[in-house]
């Protein structure tokens, strides 16, 4: 008994193994195909472990999927090849925030579209397809992200504390 599960486990064992390595084989060929499209990818900050709480989410066996690994091997290739890998934060809420104005448009997951009831944003009257304005959303988030960035490494280069204000 104790042989043929010993068995039974390395034949398992084996078999998740090549399952990993084969996924990790894809992810390392889709990164290759962002980076040629691009020097820039900006990506939402996800929480993963929330996909697996979700019911709906549960059945696609988001385990299988590895998304997280995805991310980690798309930012190396990006890293290595000398290119810009940028997660926003969560709170930009891309998706549901107007390109044009800024407001939050309530949608839901299957609402492919946006289109602003504000009459004084630039996009009113227009619809555009709902991940066009989230990539614009996020390169908007991008470029805020960068000036934090610089003025932080410009407070720590000039030795100032966060909250002084140089003269």
């Amino acid at each position: 008994d104790s042989r043929r599960y010993a068995q039974l486990k390395t034949r398992y064992q084996r078999a998740a193994r090549n399952a990993t390595l084969h996924r990790k084989d894809a992810y390392r060929a889709v990164a290759r195909e962002l980076r040629k499209l691009g020097a820039t990818l900006v990506t939402e900050a996800d929480a993963v472990k929330g996909w697996a709480a979700n019911p709906k989410v549960r059945d696609t066996k988001t385990h299988a999927v590895a998304p997280a690994t995805l991310r980690r091997i798309v930012k190396r290739e990006y890293d290595v090849t000398g290119g810009e890998f940028t997660v926003a934060p969560k709170a930009t809420a891309a998706t549901a925030t107007c390109p044009g104005c800024h407001r939050k448009v309530a949608k839901d997951r299957h609402n492919r579209e946006h289109a602003c009831a504000n009459p004084k944003c630039a996009l009113h009257g227009t619809t555009t397809h709902r991940d066009a304005a989230s990539s614009l959303n996020l390169a908007l988030t991008r470029s805020k992200l960068n000036k934090q960035y610089r003025l932080r490494e410009a407070q720590r280069a000039a030795v100032l504390p966060a909250n002084a204000s140089a003269p």
